[in-house]
């Protein structure tokens, strides 16, 4: 399968290289699930990307954001709401200013209104640190180290469920993706680093 790339040859060999291993990427998910559709129904990928909608993420940050609160963690609470809120205004602020198109294919699933914007992946970005959110209001609570592991394990799983999704509904390109879970570890690592200065100006 061969695709145009629109504009190919007014932009720089860099943005290139990215834009054909995008379509790249995209074509082989594409193949893939031409040839062996049994792929996308046993991942159930119509699922995973629900899972992705923002009802299911204010439902995973509301249960992180109960949790919080009933171990009195007022502080971490705090910086959740504020965090999540900062990706919900980054990811807006970046589709407006890179307002990238997605996979044509994806006009089967969604409205045309909701065609551009395709960069980064809210789904992937918001399922993600909401995720990750979870995990850490119930750190504590899991006292068992295989407690620990096993939600490690299970969130990945579900991450790596719901990226999975975008590929083969082609919802969005491959750097949607990766700038959905790159966007995921900068606010996480905000948290952290919030968090720790907080707990170093307590010891001081």
């Amino acid at each position: 399968m061969c695709f145009m790339i629109p504009g190919a040859d007014r932009k720089g060999p860099t943005l290139d290289r990215i834009e054909q291993l995008d379509w790249g990427v995209y074509s082989f998910f594409v193949f893939l699930a031409n040839k062996t559709p049994e792929i996308p129904q046993l991942l159930h990928v119509e699922w995973a990307a629900r899972a992705g909608e923002p009802f299911v993420v204010a439902v995973i940050v509301a249960v992180a954001l109960v949790s919080l609160f009933i171990q009195r963690r007022w502080r971490d609470a705090l910086v959740a709401i504020l965090a999540f809120a900062l990706a919900l205004g980054t990811i807006e602020l970046t589709k407006w200013i890179v307002p990238r198109k997605r996979p044509e294919d994806a006009r089967n699933l969604i409205p045309d209104a909701d065609m551009l914007g395709s960069y980064p992946s809210s789904s992937v970005l918001l399922f993600t640190l909401a995720m990750v959110l979870l995990g850490f209001a119930l750190w504590n609570v899991m006292t068992a180290v295989w407690q620990k592991a096993m939600f490690v394990l299970v969130a990945i799983l579900l991450v790596v469920w719901v990226c999975m999704a975008q590929f083969f509904l082609a919802l969005h390109f491959l750097t949607d993706i990766l700038g959905g879970l790159a966007g995921a570890a900068f606010f996480v690592y905000l948290c952290v680093q919030f968090l720790k200065r907080d707990e170093t100006r307590k010891t001081e």
